[in-house]
C-alpha cells in the first residue's frame, strides 16, 4: 500500500473512531448493537495501523508535539463508554506464559487509551505534519494501544458470542 494512501486511510479511520467515542451516552444506548460498533471501529484502526509507514525524519524533532488528552477530557468521555454492555473482563497480561494469572481488563480504559493515542496523532495530522502523525500513530500502536485493542476485541467478541 502506498504510504500516503495508508496515512490518509488511517487518519480517516482514526477520526471516525474518535467521533464515535465522543458521542453522548444517549446516542450509544440508542445504537442497535454498541458492541458491534465498538468491534468495527477497533478492528479497522488496528488493521490500518499495520500498514503505517516506518519512516522517521530528523526534521520532525523540531516540531512541537501534540497536546495529550487531558484527564478531565478522559473523565468527560467515561459516561459514554459506560453505556457499553460491560466494563470489566478477564485478560492474561502475557498469554504465552502458561503460568500467568489473569488480571482485570477495563473496556472503557482500553477504548480511552486507543482514543488518546489516535487523537494525539490527529492533532499533528491536522496541523499538516502527516509524516510525524503517521510515525506517532505507528509508535504508539506498537508500544501501547495494540494490546488494548486486541484485549478489547477479544472481550467484545466473547461477549457477543455469549449473547448470540
Amino acid at each position: 500500500m502506498h504510504a500516503t494512501l495508508s496515512i490518509t486511510q488511517f487518519a480517516h479511520a482514526s477520526r471516525d473512531f474518535c467521533d464515535w467515542v465522543e458521542k453522548s451516552a444517549d446516542q450509544v444506548t440508542s445504537e442497535k448493537e454498541p458492541s458491534l460498533k465498538a468491534r468495527q471501529h477497533i478492528a479497522k484502526v488496528y488493521l490500518l495501523a499495520l500498514s503505517l509507514p516506518v519512516d522517521w525524519s530528523d526534521e520532525w524533532a523540531s516540531i512541537e508535539s501534540a497536546e495529550r488528552v487531558s484527564a478531565q477530557h478522559r473523565a468527560d468521555l467515561m459516561p459514554r463508554l459506560q453505556a457499553l454492555p460491560f466494563g470489566f473482563y478477564n485478560v492474561f497480561f502475557t498469554p504465552s506464559n502458561l503460568e500467568d494469572k489473569h488480571v482485570m481488563g477495563d473496556l472503557a480504559d482500553d477504548i480511552l487509551d486507543i482514543y488518546c493515542d489516535l487523537k494525539e496523532g490527529l492533532a499533528l495530522h491536522d496541523r499538516g505534519h502527516e509524516g510525524l502523525a503517521a510515525w506517532t500513530w505507528r509508535f504508539s500502536f506498537h508500544s501501547h494501544w495494540a494490546k488494548h485493542a486486541a484485549d478489547a476485541l477479544h472481550a467484545l467478541q466473547a461477549h457477543a458470542s455469549q449473547a448470540a
